[in-house]
Parts: C-alpha cells; structure tokens; sequence
C-alpha cells in the first residue's frame, strides 16, 4: 500500500506547477498519514473530504477514490487552476480568520489539516471550532503539525535560540511558523472545540544525514522529542 501511495502522489505532483520539490520531500509525512486516516475512515465514492491548506493529501483521494473533494485555503495561482483541473472543489478562506458566512453549506466526512495551525496568530480553538462547522456530526479531523518538544527545538533553546525555525515576521502567504505546539495541549484544544480524540502520536521524519538518524534514534528512545505529532479525532454528534 504505501508504495502504491508513493507511486500515485509522485505521479500527481508531476501534474502541479509549484511547490514540487516540497511536495516530494513530504512524501513519506503523506504516506503515513494517509495510511493514519485510512485506519479511522473508509473512502468511497460517496465520501465527502476536505483538506485545509491543501497539499497532495486531498489529490491522492481524489484522484484515488474518485470521493467529493474540497480545498480551502489562500489558494493562489496555479495551485488553485491544478486543484480544478482535477475536479476538486475550492473556497478561499484565511484561517487567520472566522470561517466566511457563506461556506459551503454542504459538510465533510473527514477533513485534513496538516502543517498549517503552526503557521496561524488565531486562538487555535477558535480555528478549531470552525472546522468543526465544516464536519458532520461524528465526522473525522486528521490533524499534524511539527513538535514543538522535539530534538532540534531543545537544543535551539539550549544555544539561548527560539526554538522557531525562522523570523517571527508575518508573510502574504502565512508560511512562517508563528507557534508551535505540544501533543497534550493540542488534545485539550480539540476537547475544547467539541472534538474526541480517537489516536494521538508522535512520528518522525529525519532524512538519512548523520542528524537526521541521531535524531531519529533519539526520537525512537523518547518518542516526546520526535519531530512531528499527529492526531485523529471525530466531532462530537
């Protein structure tokens, strides 16, 4: 299977005009959790999912199930022509922001959103509760985000360093990170906007480099310092 999902998303980032080398370094982040939502919800055809600053998650669906899809996002460009082009659905939305009054009225089984609430100012609940909005009752969030207790981090703040990878600066597109996060506060934000976590983890992706496997063994020791936290929850009916 995850070959399989390797094969089809490298095929897919091919078509995309942007963001290549990023999307094929994300290919095993995109495996993983694609195989994560696969053991929490069953696509179909007839399955309505969304992703939220959408990467090829949603592409692989799409393409894969042949399911509804939708994007949302500051969807510039070409990256929005290549989402239509593949008969995905797409809103504009800042989630810096509340949702827009005039979403979709139609709601989503399962909705990614991955890599993204690290790069947000809004109170995290709030981004949650919106979400929330966008889900049937029972409907399913795949959420990841980086570490903010992971290896790098430590020895960052150690060195007298933010443990934040770049500039505090606000861009056009929100892709500096502005706050990190740990496992246990991000369950209790879910809990808060009316979410049930259903599995919560830590997973690492390090690159073969000396750093990257010392990192990678010391994640394995001390799963809290891995690099990256993933977490499956459903929306409280």
């Amino acid at each position: 299977m995850a070959e399989d999902i390797r094969t089809t998303i490298a095929s897919l980032v091919d078509r995309f005009g942007i963001g290549r080398d990023y999307h094929l370094r994300c290919l095993d982040r995109y495996i993983k959790t694609i195989e994560l939502a696969q053991q929490h919800f069953e696509f179909s055809e007839n399955s309505s999912v969304a992703e939220l600053g959408p990467g090829m998650l949603l592409p692989y669906v799409a393409h894969r199930y042949g399911c509804d899809s939708h994007a949302y996002g500051l969807l510039l460009g070409s990256w929005q022509d290549d989402l239509v082009k593949m008969g995905i659905t797409t809103s504009r939305w800042d989630f810096n922001s509340p949702l827009p009054a005039d979403h979709p009225e139609d709601l989503h089984d399962l909705i990614f959103f991955c890599e993204v609430i690290e790069h947000l100012y809004r109170w995290p609940i709030e981004v949650l509760q919106d979400i929330g909005r966008l889900l049937v009752p029972g409907g399913t969030l795949v959420m990841t985000t980086v570490n903010l207790l992971r290896v790098s981090n430590r020895i960052r703040v150690l060195l007298g360093k933010s443990p934040l990878i770049n500039k505090f600066e606000r861009t056009p597109d929100g892709r500096m990170h502005v706050r990190e996060y740990m496992l246990d506060e991000l369950c209790y934000y879910l809990a808060e906007a009316g979410f049930d976590v259903a599995e919560r983890r830590f997973a690492g992706y390090y690159g073969s480099s000396l750093s990257g496997r010392l990192c990678g063994l010391l994640g394995r020791c001390f799963p809290s310092t891995a690099n990256s936290i993933e977490i499956v929850a459903t929306l409280r009916s």
